[in-house]
């Protein structure tokens, strides 16, 4: 079952972003998948943790390229990703004391942040990188 179906309009035409987000969007098939069939917590918390640390290192590299090229709407960028940076660090700290792994509301959140972030902060971010010319590959 897809969450979030991969397709053209997703694409930035920066090939390591694009592998990097469709991967973030097939792991997250992948949890909302495992969820939505039942299987128990503890065969969930793999998949977590895997979509959390690969959605931090994706975050943390994304700004780095914003840096290196001098991308104006860094800070805004940034301020989205605290958002789901504080969003995956509560998710995991209900996760470690028990509380419910995930929930409709939460799979909505990462559905739509991740959507709504690649259509619009991303792709500006990608059409500024576009004019100067870069191949981030």
């Amino acid at each position: 079952m897809e969450l979030i179906r991969w397709d053209e309009e997703l694409e930035l035409h920066l090939p390591a972003m694009d592998a990097q987000h469709r991967h973030l969007v097939e792991l997250l098939n992948e949890l909302y998948d495992e969820w939505a069939t039942g299987t128990r917590r503890e065969h969930l918390q793999p998949l977590v943790e895997r979509l959390t640390e690969c959605m931090r290192d994706h975050l943390s590299q994304e700004e780095e390229l914003m840096r290196t090229y001098g991308y104006p709407g860094l800070e805004a960028h940034q301020q989205q990703h605290a958002f789901l940076n504080e969003e995956l660090a509560r998710w995991m700290q209900d996760f470690h004391a028990g509380r419910s792994l995930l929930s409709g509301q939460s799979v909505r959140l990462l559905k739509d942040w991740l959507g709504e972030h690649i259509n619009v902060a991303d792709r500006e971010m990608a059409d500024y990188l576009h004019r100067m010319d870069v191949r981030h590959e």
